[in-house]
């Protein structure tokens, strides 16, 4: 016997084209962020942290791919890896200075590598942690019902079978 598709009624079909819509500008929102955040990170580094010259290149972009991760969750913590990368890579590793060190250029490809590696498990970790702390706040608002229903069966009764220890 053939399967036949699932009939959706017209409101159905507009409810799941709106909730697409919102779905597109809340990833289009999270990526503005993050790449702003990015760039927020090559401005205090380029201007605020220039007397370091060419050590320490990572150390603005590690609080910005921490915050997009954190705020953005898995992707949006690699966007801002990867716009990190590429920034750095282009900018700080062509600068006059860099050219022809060819012992330090091999150095910061390593720092590179930590750096992505690193980053790429910040990223699992915030998103990991926004995943259960958003099944915390749904399990709470469920033990937070459960509780309003069985207060409400306990007042209703000849006699409270609840004992209970603390006035909520």
């Amino acid at each position: 016997m053939a399967r036949t598709a699932p009939l959706y009624s017209s409101y159905q079909l507009i409810q799941v084209m709106v909730d697409g819509v919102k779905n597109i500008h809340s990833v289009l929102r999270a990526t503005l962020l993050t790449l702003f955040i990015v760039f927020l990170a090559l401005l205090v580094r380029y201007f605020l942290l220039d007397r370091l010259g060419d050590r320490f290149i990572w150390s603005s972009f590690y609080p910005a791919v921490i915050l997009a991760a954190l705020f953005g969750g898995w992707y949006q913590g690699l966007l801002a890896t990867l716009g990190s990368v590429f920034i750095v890579l282009s900018i700080f590793f062509v600068s006059p200075e860099a050219v022809g060190r060819k012992e330090a250029i091999r150095i910061e490809m390593l720092g590179t590598l930590v750096f992505l590696f690193n980053s790429v498990l910040v990223s699992w970790v915030a998103d990991r942690f926004k995943k259960m702390s958003d099944k915390n706040k749904i399990a709470l608002a469920e033990l937070k019902e459960k509780n309003a229903r069985w207060k409400g069966i306990n007042e209703n009764l000849p006699y409270s079978f609840i004992y209970q220890t603390s006035a909520d």
